[in-house]
């Protein structure tokens, strides 16, 4: 059990090492713009939900989530 979690951590930080090489390796501008962080998956799901409010509420925020994204709910929420 212990190797299956040692091999499956050390697969998850060659996976993140080369995926950090992978962004460093682009464009200042486009570096941002390669992964969804945490805070923005949220805010995703907020815009999918239609319940941003009016000062967060961009149009083209919302239609770009709604165009690129599907909101399903699995289980009892």
């Amino acid at each position: 059990m212990a190797d299956i979690q040692s091999s499956d951590n050390d697969s998850r930080k060659n996976f993140y090492k080369l995926a950090d090489r992978h962004i460093n390796s682009l464009n200042i501008k486009f570096q941002h713009k390669t992964v969804i962080t945490c805070a923005l998956s949220e805010k995703i799901i907020v815009g999918l939900q239609n319940k941003l409010s009016s000062e967060q509420n961009n149009l083209r925020f919302t239609s770009w989530c709604c165009y690129s994204f599907a909101l399903r709910l699995i289980g009892k929420q």
